[in-house]
């Protein structure tokens, strides 16, 4: 199947993406994210789902949970690195599909490299419907390997 800009759609819907309640512009990306997916990566039939705060958000991926959401960039470095709030989450599966500056869009790494490709495209190229542009992940927590194949102009990974 192909989405409305010729991209192949996952064959399989993606993981509810995981907002967070307590910070307003993470609410707002997260609808962001799901209205773009929804309507150029249709086939992955995303949904929301809201947590009450960071540290939920953190469980939730560390415990094999959930496994897409949308954080402030400086909890998810926090969640890695195990620091305040995380100090007793050791070794957080973690890694960052697409960057909006403030926050980030993390996964964990066993999501499909080839949605997180998919993922990662649809909301770069439609960046004017986010609240902020989606761009490559920089910074301590790595970027995923799907993701990291679209911003670097490699294949999409076929798994």
């Amino acid at each position: 199947m192909s989405t409305s800009n010729g991209a192949s759609a996952p064959r399989s819907a993606i993981p509810p993406i995981v907002g967070q309640r307590d910070d307003e512009r993470s609410s707002a990306f997260t609808t962001a994210v799901v209205d773009v997916l929804s309507q150029y990566l249709p086939a992955s039939r995303p949904q929301l789902v809201s947590a009450a705060d960071a540290r939920r958000i953190g469980v939730l991926i560390a415990t094999d949970q959930q496994d897409v959401a949308i954080m402030q960039a400086e909890s998810a470095e926090a969640l890695f690195l195990a620091k305040p709030p995380f100090t007793d989450i050791r070794q957080a599966p973690l890694r960052i599909i697409v960057a909006f500056g403030s926050h980030v869009l993390v996964c964990r790494p066993d999501f499909m490299a080839r949605h997180a490709f998919l993922v990662a495209k649809a909301l770069a190229e439609h960046k004017e419907r986010l609240p902020a542009p989606a761009a490559a992940p920089e910074g301590v927590v790595p970027a995923h390997r799907g993701s990291h194949a679209f911003f670097a102009g490699e294949e999409m990974p076929n798994d």
